[in-house]
């Protein structure tokens, strides 16, 4: 797009002088290229090994929220106290990078003792900067406590990968990771859905 663009501005200036007759650039077309990203999922023994860390660091269960949930890291970060439902086994993402992201999400009962355990009704936020007491944010988190060598994206990848190797229902899946348009409001397919995992 660069390239044409210069050259259409020489064809410009040499028109306006009668170096040429006619402008030949109008005619140029570029190719749409776009770079594809290698996407490098979890693989079951690298989820094993998270399992057994948990407990080690502050943080650690990070990484299996976000597998288990398909969550957005931001997503994550930002539940309140009182977006957390443990009778129902849900988390309300109120707020969201998308307007789908917003909608009701259910815990996967293998992560339910890692939100139970950070779960404290006298806190604003369930996930608190150690050192401040005040909601943990991307930035610091990002540059404290993310220390595994997949992106936190690629954990949102593996939790769709896996899950459409379980389930069939596009439209669910979508719906259950905030890409749909349409929520599936029936919570407890959704249940039986993400527990497939």
């Amino acid at each position: 797009n660069t390239i044409r663009k210069t050259l259409r501005n020489c064809f410009k200036y040499a028109l306006k002088h009668d170096y040429v007759t006619k402008d030949v650039t109008k005619h140029l077309e570029v190719d749409k290229h776009t770079k594809v990203k290698e996407i490098n999922i979890f693989t079951p023994q690298e989820i094993d090994e998270l399992w057994a860390s948990v407990g080690n660091e502050h943080f650690d269960d990070v990484p299996l929220l976000l597998l288990y949930s398909g969550l957005r890291i931001s997503e994550l970060l930002n539940i309140k106290i009182e977006d957390v439902d443990l009778e129902n086994k849900t988390l309300n993402i109120p707020d969201s990078k998308t307007k789908n992201g917003i909608r009701l999400l259910p815990i996967h009962n293998k992560v339910m003792p890692l939100i139970e355990k950070r779960y404290d009704i006298s806190n604003k936020y369930l996930f608190l900067n150690p050192t401040t007491g005040k909601q943990q944010t991307y930035t610091n988190f990002i540059k404290n406590y993310w220390t595994l060598e997949h992106t936190r994206h690629e954990a949102r990848h593996t939790f769709v990968t896996y899950l459409t190797k379980c389930v069939d229902d596009r439209m669910a899946i979508k719906s259950i990771v905030g890409h749909s348009k349409k929520d599936i409001t029936d919570h407890e397919k959704k249940q039986m859905i993400i527990n497939k995992l």
